[in-house]
């Protein structure tokens, strides 16, 4: 059953173009030429943006269906820049500006200046009405200098990263002591190893991102403020995922009061840690008391995403009911499929069965107006009937 994600992705327009050998639509071309179209942004005065996607990213193709279907937005994007899409890991253009820009994420969005700067970076889906006021926002924005960056689309990595990017990104992944040994000769400054830190903070010594935070200041005038927070963020949630992993809660309280030196705004990231720590701890009474301390302030999906997974996870009755206040709020915050769904599973597996029956029915009707896929539903629908035969 699809269940919305909580943490943190293209069809009618003039000249729709065929997806190669899949006989799709989508909204934007295929970039098949990155010069040319450097070339004809400068003509048009236009910046260019690119759908950064991947085949195996579902909120890349929620993106398509529920965002750029709209003829509207498309006319907005389209007033700003000239707009392309490309596969990140299978097309040579998008390959080569993944690793430039350190692009692991999707779906992403790259915004470039028609002399090829990065202008911005946009991550996540986003619904429509808040996709067209965030470009409305970034456009406005001045391009950061970033004077440090190399101009070339191909820049020169080690060879481990040529032999991973030629397969894909899929095999030829570089081991802990190859990553390691390339690091012995870090240099803070250097874009090569900047954008490495990145893409494989998770095998790098806590020394680097200590490195980065002492020259913070000189990183963001070399690469941009917003390029360098990127990195330094990867950094420290590898750090923090790792305590997760090892649960070694010492040692995730030292990372998250770490990363809270550097970002003291942020009211979310010890609260994530620490629900994801004990969800994997499977120690349910910990992670709902988190949640409730932010019921309040958490949005119908996340409220909806943890409901779910205390279905799945929990057998544990008082705290079943306790996931149902939460699954309560997410439908009074927004009354959908997912969330109407998730409470008639609940209903059902604490045994409240006629109430199940009659919130399974409200999850169906409401998933056909939406389109949504109901067969998990109309299968309880089933279960509950089997249950109610037992019963009697």
């Amino acid at each position: 059953m699809q269940k919305w994600g909580f943490c943190l992705l293209l069809m009618g327009l003039n000249g729709l173009a065929a997806a190669q050998n899949l006989g799709e639509v989508h909204a934007f071309p295929t970039m098949t030429n990155y010069d040319k179209a450097l070339k004809k942004a400068k003509a048009e005065g236009k910046f260019i943006f690119i759908d950064a996607y991947t085949d195996w990213c579902g909120w890349c193709k929620v993106m398509e269906k529920k965002t750029f279907s709209d003829s509207t937005v498309r006319a907005k994007m389209q007033g700003y820049a000239n707009c392309y899409r490309l596969e990140m890991e299978k097309e040579t253009i998008g390959q080569q500006l993944k690793m430039k820009y350190g692009v692991g994420v999707f779906p992403s969005f790259l915004i470039l200046t028609a002399e090829g700067n990065l202008h911005r970076v946009i991550e996540g889906f986003h619904e429509k009405e808040q996709w067209v006021q965030l470009l409305d926002s970034i456009y406005k924005l001045s391009t950061p200098a970033r004077p440090n960056i190399p101009k070339e689309l191909k820049l020169d990595w080690p060879t481990f990263m040529n032999a991973f990017q030629q397969s894909n990104f899929r095999k030829n992944y570089p081991s802990d002591s190859v990553i390691v040994d390339y690091f012995k000769d870090f240099k803070w400054n250097n874009y090569t190893y900047f954008m490495l830190a990145k893409q494989f903070s998770y095998k790098l010594p806590p020394r680097i991102l200590d490195s980065f935070i002492e020259h913070k200041l000189q990183l963001n005038e070399m690469f941009g403020e917003d390029l360098t927070g990127s990195v330094i963020q990867s950094m420290h949630n590898s750090i923090i995922m790792k305590s997760i992993e090892k649960g070694d809660l010492q040692g995730l309280n030292t990372a998250i009061q770490k990363y809270l030196v550097s970002n003291p705004n942020d009211k979310w990231m010890e609260f994530s840690c620490m629900v994801e720590f004990y969800k994997r701890k499977k120690d349910f009474s910990e992670m709902a008391k988190w949640i409730d301390r932010k019921m309040d302030a958490l949005n119908s999906e996340g409220l909806n995403e943890h409901a779910w997974f205390m279905y799945e996870e929990c057998n544990d009755t008082t705290l079943l009911y306790k996931a149902i206040t939460w699954s309560n709020e997410s439908i009074r915050k927004s009354e959908n499929f997912h969330n109407l769904d998730t409470k008639a599973w609940l209903l059902f597996k604490v045994g409240r069965l006629d109430e199940a029956d009659k919130m399974g029915l409200r999850a169906i009707e409401a998933g056909r107006k939406e389109e949504e896929n109901v067969e998990g539903s109309l299968e309880l629908r089933k279960k509950i009937q089997q249950s109610k035969g037992i019963k009697k």
